[in-house]
């Protein structure tokens, strides 16, 4: 799966690196706690994220792609910036 962070641009250029920094690491942090263990996430380019989940149906994949979801839309907030994400 392949997870784009929409608006991580505007947030990075308009608040600066660090916070650009703080919003990826919040990112991985939300993914990290909705994967399994064995599952794979990796940094793919400056706002995507591949993830790598053993999966066996198509349900649980649709199932895995609502929590991740549900999981990066969750409010940032980090030196007065509030922001929250979208995910396609």
């Amino acid at each position: 799966m392949l997870m784009d962070l929409n608006r991580f641009k505007f947030v990075n250029d308009t608040y600066g690196h660090d916070v650009g920094d703080a919003l990826l690491l919040h990112v991985s942090k939300q993914l990290s706690g909705v994967v399994r263990r064995n599952d794979l996430i990796a940094r793919f380019g400056g706002d995507e994220f591949l993830l790598m989940c053993d999966v066996e149906t198509s349900a649980q994949a649709l199932e895995l792609a609502s929590r991740i979801l549900r999981a990066v839309e969750k409010p940032f907030l980090s030196m007065a910036v509030s922001s929250a994400l979208r995910a396609a």
